[in-house]
């Protein structure tokens, strides 16, 4: 610290803004992930201060009819499969339950 700066308050430093959604991934598509091969239908969104944004992918229910959790994956990780409400119809799919608490929220 010098003199000049001593007993001043620094500025105060924001965020960047988040980015703009020019690629932004419609709820209900169909995503894999580049790095693990993990397939899913896109069902959250989530945009941090930090300018970061994840999507809330989430696995078909299996064989056993058991649903599984949630994973948030980095959006530049994602590759959309089939993002059009057709190709979603002619996957087969399970009921999901309706609404309620979101309990499957990204950890802090």
């Amino acid at each position: 610290m010098n003199k000049k700066t001593r007993g001043k308050a620094t500025p105060f430093k924001r965020w960047p803004s988040p980015p703009e959604d020019k690629e932004k991934i419609d709820f209900g598509c169909v995503v894999e992930d580049k790095v693990t091969g993990f397939t899913g239908i896109v069902v959250a969104r989530v945009v941090y201060n930090t300018g970061c944004v994840q999507y809330g992918v989430k696995q078909r229910v299996g064989d056993g009819g058991k649903m599984t959790g949630v994973e948030y994956i980095d959006e530049g990780e994602l590759i959309v499969i089939a993002e059009s409400k057709e190709e979603l119809a002619s996957t087969k799919h399970a009921e999901a339950p309706d609404g309620g608490i979101m309990a499957d929220a990204p950890k802090r």
